[in-house]
């Protein structure tokens, strides 16, 4: 098996543990105004779109600037998960602490 493909099995199962391990911080965090599936629907949208394009730049860098970085060790990956995960974290959490917007009215 392929580097690459090891390091995508493990990324989605540590994205898929990180999704049910967030379950009671979405339930904190949210905005009172907001309901709990809405919020955690939001999260886990966020949360993957900006991990998995992190993690699809980091790959395409690696794969062109750095080629051989991958098999230095578990730096890189740890390195490669704390630069995907902590940003997306951080601005699903920031999306579920806002106020959710209200639908104008249809009259």
């Amino acid at each position: 098996m392929q580097v690459g493909t090891v390091f995508s099995l493990i990324f989605t199962g540590l994205w898929l543990a990180a999704l049910i391990g967030f379950i009671p911080w979405v339930a904190k965090t949210r905005h009172p105004d907001s309901k709990p599936l809405g919020a955690y629907l939001t999260f886990l949208a966020v949360f993957t779109i900006v991990s998995y394009g992190l993690y699809l730049l980091v790959l395409a860098l690696q794969s062109t600037v750095w080629p051989d970085i991958l098999f230095t060790g578990m730096l890189p990956a740890i390195v490669v998960v704390v630069v995907c995960f902590l940003p997306a974290f951080l601005l699903a959490s920031y999306m579920i602490s806002r106020k959710p917007p209200v639908a104008p009215s249809l009259n």
